[in-house]
């Protein structure tokens, strides 16, 4: 066997959820009989969509979750009606307010990504047996 050029590359510190599922024993931390299964079937990527007939991605390009940006007529209830005509008066459409709530989303996860990866480098994190990792 040849050694390696580089050294093994150092295994990335578990994040919050990561923690919290080891130490409750959910998903893929689960140690029930059968549990693997529900694991494999919860990676799949695909959706079926009833409008289209077809499986389609959850999320990505061609999504899910993108699937009420592109309506040509969007419904207003009653709580959003002000808003929507405020945001007229300023030209602006409310039309847009799905891509932008998931596009915070994403901000959103990503400060939770970096906050973890603060937390890891200083230590803070814990693994379930009290060590620090």
């Amino acid at each position: 066997m040849v050694p390696r050029f580089k050294p093994l590359p150092t295994p990335k510190p578990p994040t919050k959820w990561e923690l919290f599922a080891r130490k409750k024993g959910i998903g893929k931390y689960n140690t029930k009989l059968g549990s693997g299964l529900a694991d494999t079937e919860r990676k799949k990527n695909l959706v079926y969509d009833e409008e289209k007939g077809e499986w389609v991605p959850k999320w990505g390009y061609k999504g899910k979750n993108k699937g009420t940006e592109d309506d040509w007529l969007v419904e207003v209830d009653e709580s959003k009606w002000k808003k929507e005509e405020q945001m007229n008066n300023e030209g602006k459409s409310i039309r847009n307010e799905g891509r932008k709530e998931r596009m915070e989303r994403a901000r959103r996860n990503e400060r939770k990504m970096r906050a973890n990866e603060r937390k890891a480098r200083t230590g803070k994190a814990k693994a379930s047996n009290g060590y620090i990792l």
